[in-house]
């Protein structure tokens, strides 16, 4: 929640200080189980299963690995996509990853992205979007990092949006603004949560499979 007379710009400022505080000191085997969790959760649910095209992301330290997916996605037959920024629109673009270990190299702020010549996929070719923020809320509401990248895949996008995040990195309530888009799931260490309308309605209960 905010202080008296706080405007929402200023909040967001301060929770993102506070965040990346609460990434800095978090347990890196904290880190690595919480991650595990997630992609099990993911793999699990049918929405990862049915999807044919999933947009990815290669992590930062602080954010949770998702890149065990990514082998996921490409020996179930999915086509694997992954973030690369275009310069001339300031924006990024879901361009195909036919291979991780080859394929990406470091692009904007040192984060890996696709190399420059491989394809691009229409935003609505993307099935479901598995993106990081620094905080989320039980009603999807999103705090990224403040560049806005992310929720300008989303306004474009028309697959299942996915947010995964580490159990600290959730708030009671995120200030939002006009543009800022929301998350229709979140995935944590406790599951996987339908969120907006649904309440946090969980299609799993028990603990995630392994990732195999």
């Amino acid at each position: 929640m905010g202080y008296p007379g706080e405007s929402v710009f200023e909040q967001k400022h301060r929770l993102r200080i506070e965040l990346r505080s609460r990434l800095a000191s978090f347990p890196p085997e904290q880190r690595r189980a919480e991650s595990q969790a997630i992609c099990s959760w993911i793999v699990a649910n049918d929405a990862w299963q049915r999807s044919r095209t999933v947009l990815l992301f290669a992590p930062l330290q602080t954010e949770p690995d998702v890149s065990p997916l990514w082998e996921l996605a490409l020996r179930r037959g999915k086509i694997l996509t992954l973030p690369r920024y275009d310069a001339t629109r300031d924006c990024y673009v879901p361009a195909v990853v036919p291979d991780p270990n080859r394929d990406l190299r470091p692009g904007l702020y040192g984060v890996r992205e696709p190399r420059p010549e491989l394809p691009l996929v229409p935003w609505e070719a993307l099935d479901l979007l598995v993106l990081p923020g620094l905080a989320f809320d039980l009603q999807g509401r999103r705090l990224g990092r403040g560049g806005g990248h992310y929720d300008r895949i989303l306004q474009l996008a028309r697959g299942l949006r996915c947010g995964v995040a580490f159990t600290c990195q959730l708030l009671e309530q995120v200030p939002t603004e006009p543009g800022d888009m929301p998350v229709q799931v979140l995935v944590t260490l406790n599951g996987w949560m339908e969120l907006g309308s649904n309440r946090s309605r969980h299609f799993q209960t028990n603990p995630p499979p392994r990732t195999t």
